[in-house]
């Protein structure tokens, strides 16, 4: 029984591996597209807990009765240097995440912003390739030495031939 949950355990971290790569990967062909005149820019703290505050770097837009944000964490920082360079009274075209949904009147499914044609942030992928690759990996490492080392018994045959 052990075995078997084990086999199921690789197969569902490798299908998570897998599905965060094609996520990465296919991520700029559903992007849902807002063009608006940013009101102004800051960080937010989103909320705490444990004694840690998490925060956004956000943005409201004119006629939006929401903001959009980049999640942050617990840094109070901006992540990217290109966020303060967007200006208030100016129009951006913002890429938007729509499998993301609003929380607190924040949506954080941010992942590019382009003034025009010149992008000014855009969401790094290459943490979330890393991780996809190594899910993929432990797996199929994991399910490699589970075969070598711990093969299911051959079942006994009632008629001898």
């Amino acid at each position: 029984m052990q075995r078997i949950t084990t086999y199921i355990i690789l197969v569902a971290v490798f299908f998570s591996g897998a599905l965060l790569l094609y996520r990465t990967l296919n991520a700029s062909k559903g992007l849902s597209r807002v063009e608006a005149v940013v009101v102004s820019s800051q960080m937010d703290s989103l909320y705490a807990h444990k004694g840690r505050t998490y925060y956004a770097y956000t943005f409201s837009l004119q006629d939006r009765k929401e903001k959009l944000g980049i999640y942050n964490g617990t840094d109070a920082q901006p992540a990217d240097e290109a966020l303060k360079n967007i200006e208030p009274g100016r129009s951006y075209i913002f890429f938007m995440d729509p499998t993301v949904e609003t929380a607190n009147g924040v949506n954080l499914g941010l992942r590019e912003v382009r003034d025009k044609e010149t992008v000014l942030y855009q969401d790094p992928v290459a943490p979330s390739i890393m991780g996809g690759l190594i899910l993929c990996l432990i797996s199929l490492v994991g399910g490699l030495l589970m075969w070598r080392y711990y093969r299911l018994p051959k079942p006994k045959r009632l008629i001898p031939f």
